[in-house]
């Protein structure tokens, strides 16, 4: 037996999770089967064409003709209908999830390219903040050159233009020397470095300093940096007078960006590093054109991490996806046309503006330079583009005011709307301010009118304007919709529709740091780690004022082998550098910043000191029994409902069921496999009913043993053994004659003669029982409460067939009496025989028969010496079922005799010989 996933309707499968199970079945790593509950096949499938294809006359030849009809359905449904139903579920599911994933990928990039640029501070004394400066920093693992790149700065202005770079080796590669940053401008591993840095910076003076977060040592970089920070704010207040904030951003992009062919061409003669921070702070400019650069012939943006089964969209998919997601965000935030020719790295976004494309945003941009290099508005556009492509694209490009001949700039340029609506628009601009003499002065009115209170973008005049009531008005000819879009676009031109950047919170810089091992750091993970601090660790806690240090006991903080600290929870006592093996417990997104004791110095130099780290709370455990209980992480993960772990009696079974001597034989049979009664459970539940399979028993050489399918729900699975005889000793060939057990001295040829001769008449007879109109499924419990229900409402007699689950080969014949006071169902038993059926002593033909004889006689009357019980052993070797059980003469079986069966329900208040309540010695009328 194997853990898995049991019976889970197709509808429950959701986002990618159809995709992963197809994946690992074609790794061969699991098995995956669809099917249709046999019950559905049968009672609603099967059922429906049995009414629509089977003859209700029930002659004998009409009969005959109706098991070969029912043989002809079964075999088009199961072997025609279900597998083409079952490609066709396959088929929807994959489409349904792939249809899915393409939507998550879109909304992932559309979360990278929907922030906007971060901006600088502004103050007055500051002037114009296209002079201020961006500082990056990019980890590089290499202390030394010839080994791969080293830590690297590079310095950009506001608009992405690169100036400057500095490489600094010792800040490269493991940062474990720096625990306590305050000692590195004074350490001599570090000072010189600190020292470049620090020059480097007093030289640019930068805003703020962007560090990528490519590895997790760029925490230890981060604090490095803001040492170094400190230390100029502190020492050189007067040269700086800002301050510089040293924040973590995302290096997907960017690294990206670093092969791709925009930064070949743009610069070739730089290292890889340099090429990351210079991409890192256009990030920071404006992620768009970096963006879209990266959509060039080599297509290097499926390489974007952005969801975890994206590997299952072939690259046009995703490339075609993430297109869509561009073409919709250039277009709502527009694209500068001028700033676009001048810095060819923003260029990139004229191929997603709607009507353009690569080929015609080239040679637009090309046009313009040989024309001057500046567009000053779009009807300037309308003699380069052809008629169709300026009409769809004029209104995605913007023009700034400041940066073209103010004569030559139509106001309405610098807005969303597009020119053909320009008349509509100034007729309305007249009407919102009515004081004015044209509509060029009324627009220049309305947006130097436009103020920012609360992050509420406000303009007096256009706010109490009836815009309700100019749109109704039809000498107008303007909708709602479109007015309400005006005076938006009027009150703040080009305004920015992506979400303001914000710097990254303890919970991002989280996500940004462990982005690459988040994998190495799931809970339940295994991991090798490395004790860091071990002595004397505590935390700060404010008590009534007073901050004080509560020690911290049975702790000590370790490093993971992805490089990232933890908190190891144990009694243990470790010194530091010892390793130790360790299974995560707990992540979280947070911060702790605990000290410990450090010594410092050699010989008698040696002294303790006290220093701080900050570490990510996530705790781990190195116990027996954290790291052997498995059980609990299968329940984290596998919560599905429908999934189904293994018991431990199932686990005890497999042992047994291993040490079972089950001897595989070269029988050739279509229906004859070498597998043991567990295995043939399993395959029999997804059959249909009337399967069959022969298989080795584990009675030894000599015998084989027989399954049938009864029935489906409940799963009843008739088992026989057949005896073999006149095999040689010495071999595993099919021995011959055959005989079966449980039914005398009949002997078969082979396994054929025993399914044209057995299985087939005993199938036959299962089916006249189902066709028959008082015939039930259930179990014992399901038909004695309908039975009782029935009873009730009809006030007669109820009697019911169906098949017996606790005796598979046996049908049941279950009644209650109109008179009955025991409330309770009375059930006998009737053999199923391949010449027909066997019921107190007697043999009849058909279930018909059975239950004219029954309401004849309902009551069995009681014998002199009632035989014994003949209930066969159940078979001790492992995986054997019981075996059918056999009636030696006599209808009844293991019912016999007790006081819910046989007998025909005699007691209760029932005499025999005196049937009450049904005239003329039998049943009343309407009671069957």
């Amino acid at each position: 037996p194997v853990s898995k996933l049991d019976m889970k309707p197709l509808y429950l499968f959701k986002e990618a999770e159809w995709l992963f199970l197809t994946a690992a079945e074609k790794e061969g790593l699991i098995k995956v089967s669809i099917s249709v509950p046999a019950e559905v096949l049968e009672e609603t499938i099967l059922s429906n064409f049995n009414k629509m294809f089977l003859s209700s006359s029930q002659g004998p030849m009409e009969k005959e003709w109706n098991y070969y009809r029912k043989k002809i359905l079964q075999d088009a449904v199961y072997n025609h209908l279900l597998p083409l139903l079952k490609m066709e579920a396959k088929n929807a599911l994959v489409k349904e999830a792939k249809e899915w994933l393409k939507q998550e990928l879109s909304d992932e990039l559309w979360k990278v390219v929907s922030v906007a640029p971060w901006a600088p501070e502004t103050d007055e004394d500051d002037g114009d903040s296209r002079d201020k400066q961006i500082m990056t920093c990019v980890w590089g693992p290499a202390k030394d050159s010839s080994q791969g790149s080293a830590t690297t700065f590079a310095i950009l202005d506001t608009e992405g233009d690169f100036k400057d770079f500095l490489e600094v080796p010792a800040f490269s590669g493991k940062l474990f020397w720096s625990d306590n940053c305050q000692d590195i401008m004074q350490d001599v591993r570090s000072k010189a470095a600190a020292a470049s840095i620090k020059d480097f910076i007093m030289i640019h003076k930068p805003t703020v300093i962007a560090l990528g977060s490519g590895s997790i040592e760029c925490l230890r970089l981060k604090n490095i940096l803001e040492t170094i920070v400190s230390d100029i704010v502190v020492n050189e207040a007067k040269a700086l007078r800002h301050d510089i904030q040293v924040i973590l951003a995302s290096q997907a992009i960017p690294h990206l960006w670093t092969t791709s062919s925009a930064a070949a061409t743009e610069f070739s003669n730089v290292s890889e590093n340099v090429k990351e921070a210079i991409a890192l702070g256009r990030v920071f400019v404006d992620p768009l054109p970096l963006t879209a650069s990266l959509f060039s012939q080599q297509k290097e943006i499926v390489g974007l991490n952005l969801h975890e089964a994206q590997q299952f969209l072939s690259l046009d998919e995703q490339v075609s996806v993430l297109e869509k997601c561009m073409i919709t965000i250039v277009n709502q935030v527009g694209v500068d046309i001028n700033k676009a020719v001048k810095q060819p790295w923003k260029a990139y976004t004229l191929a997603f503006v709607a009507g353009l494309g690569d080929r015609k945003a080239t040679k637009l941009v090309e046009t313009i330079k040989r024309n001057g290099g500046y567009i000053s508005n779009r009807e300037q556009l309308a003699g380069i583009l052809g008629p169709k492509v300026w009409e769809n694209a004029c209104a995605m490009f913007r023009f700034d005011r400041d940066d073209v001949a103010y004569d030559a700039v139509e106001l309405l340029d610098g807005t969303r709307i597009h020119p053909e609506s320009y008349d509509a628009v100034k007729k309305m601009i007249v009407k919102i301010v009515p004081d004015s003499m044209d509509a060029e002065s009324a627009l220049e009115h309305i947006m130097q009118g436009t103020s920012l209170i609360k992050d509420n973008i406000v303009n007096k005049s256009v706010d109490k304007f009836q815009i309700k009531e100019y749109a109704n008005d039809p000498a107008n000819k303007v909708t709602l919709k479109s007015a309400i879009d005006f005076s938006y676009e009027l009150k703040s031109p080009f305004a920015e529709v992506r979400d303001a950047w914000r710097k990254p919170n303890t919970v991002k810089e989280f996500e940004l740091l462990s982005n690459d091992i988040k994998d190495m750091i799931k809970l339940g993970r295994l991991c090798n780690a490395v004790v860091m601090y071990a002595r004397g660790l505590s935390y700060d806690e404010m008590d009534g004022g007073v901050m004080r240090q509560v020690p911290i006991r049975d702790m000590c903080i370790v490093e993971l082998d992805c490089g990232i600290m933890a908190l190891l929870h144990t009694r243990d006592r470790f010194r530091r550098g010892d390793e130790v093996q360790v299974r995560v417990m707990d992540v979280k997104p947070s911060k702790k910043a605990i000290s410990f004791n450090s010594i410092k110095g050699t010989g008698f130099n040696q002294r303790e000191t006290r220093q701080e780290v900050e570490v990510f709370d996530i705790r781990v455990g190195n116990s027996q029994v954290e790291l052997e209980d498995l059980t609990k992480w299968e329940s984290v993960y596998c919560n599905d409902r429908h999934y189904k772990p293994i018991t431990l009696e199932e686990s005890r079974m497999e042992i047994r069921q291993s040490r079972s001597r089950l001897i595989k034989r070269p029988i050739k049979h279509p229906f004859y496999k070498n597998i043991d009664y567990i295995q043939t459970q399993a395959e029999m539940k997804t059959k249909e009913t009337g399967s069959f399979l022969f298989r080795p028993s584990s009675g030894g050489l000599g015998k084989l043993s027989m399954t049938i399918k009864l029935a489906s729900k409940p799963l009843i699975l008739m088992n026989e053994q057949i005896e073999e005889h006149g095999r040689e000793k010495h071999t595993l060939s099919l021995g011959k004659p055959l005989t079966l057990t449980r039914f005398g001295g009949e002997e078969y040829d082979d396994l054929d003669e025993i399914v044209g001769r057995f299985i087939e008449p005993i199938m036959s007879k299962v089916e006249d029982a189902k066709t028959h109109k008082k015939f039930m499924r259930g179990t014992k419990e399901e038909v004695s409460k309908k039975l009782l229900r029935e009873r009730d409402r009809t006030k007669v007699t109820s009697i019911r067939f169906s098949l017996d689950e606790s005796h598979p080969g046996y049908l049941r014949l279950s009644y209650v009496f109109q008179n009955s006071q025991s409330g309770k169902a009375r059930h006998e038993l009737i053999s199923l025989l391949p010449t027909g059926f066997r019921f107190r002593d007697e043999t009849f033909h058909s279930v018909n028969r059975i239950y004219d004889y029954f309401k004849r006689n309902p009551v069995q009357k009681p014998k002199d010496d009632p035989p014994m019980q003949q209930d066969y052993e159940r078979d001790q070797r492992v995986g054997e079922p019981q075996r059918s059980y056999g009636d030696r003469g006599h209808g009844g079986g293991d019912y016999y005799g007790r006081d819910d069966y046989g007998q025909g329900g005699a007691g209760g208040g029932y005499q025999y010989g005196q049937p009450q309540g049904y005239p003329q010695g039998g049943y009343g009328q309407g009671g069957y």
